[in-house]
């Protein structure tokens, strides 16, 4: 019984060290002017994106651009809802639809051949732009 109990223990401080690593390695890396890029918002949200991937957020009820370019192929759009209402970036032509509440942030990786294709947020038909692809 006195074993049972020493590896109980010894697996209960395991289970703690393991966890103080953990929390030691959730630092902010936010840039020293407050802003994060968004990769760094990517992998605070679970979003994993290529180096390559075209980033967009929603804010005031505006996408941060109106314009989008990427060569033709496999595309990854990661997009950050900064608002607190919720907001979507969707391209009809490619079957792409993201869909955040506010405050987080989602990917879509499609192909997409040559041309030009119109994003929009479905909540707020106000929102929207061009994604080209050359």
């Amino acid at each position: 019984m006195r074993l049972a109990h020493r590896y109980t223990s010894l697996a209960a401080s395991a289970v703690l060290a393991v966890g103080a690593l953990g929390l030691a390695a959730c630092g902010d890396d936010d840039s020293d002017d407050g802003s994060v890029d968004a990769t760094e918002n990517d992998a605070e949200n679970g979003v994993e994106a290529p180096d390559d991937a075209l980033s967009i957020s929603a804010s005031d009820f505006e996408f941060s651009t109106d314009s989008l370019s990427a060569d033709a192929g496999e595309v990854t759009v990661v997009f950050t809802n900064d608002d607190g209402a919720p907001h979507s970036f969707t391209i009809d032509d490619l079957n792409v639809d993201i869909d955040v509440s506010g405050g987080s942030s989602d990917s879509a990786t499609f192909t997409a051949e040559p041309g030009v294709y119109e994003y929009y947020c479905t909540y707020h038909g106000t929102m929207q732009g061009t994604l080209e692809v050359n």
